[in-house]
């Protein structure tokens, strides 16, 4: 299946409507911060943040913890 933001998008919102969580996984760290830029893009409604396993561990705690409670976190 090609890539397709419009599709990308209604995922996100659907999932979001029912009250639940969106994980978009992406498997190169160079460049997560342009995806989640782009995916924040299609959805700026909601909070878009990244977390890989690159990161020192207080900023990775940090991203899942907001993330948990529901708090805006600095950035999937």
């Amino acid at each position: 299946m090609e890539y397709n933001d419009e599709m990308v998008r209604e995922a996100i919102e659907r999932e979001c409507a029912r009250n639940g969580q969106v994980y978009y996984v992406y498997n190169r760290v160079e460049d997560i911060a342009e995806v989640t830029a782009h995916i924040q893009k299609l959805v700026p409604e909601l909070n878009v943040s990244f977390a890989h396993g690159q990161m020192k561990e207080h900023e990775l705690e940090k991203i899942i913890l907001a993330k948990g409670a529901g708090i805006q976190g600095e950035g999937l």
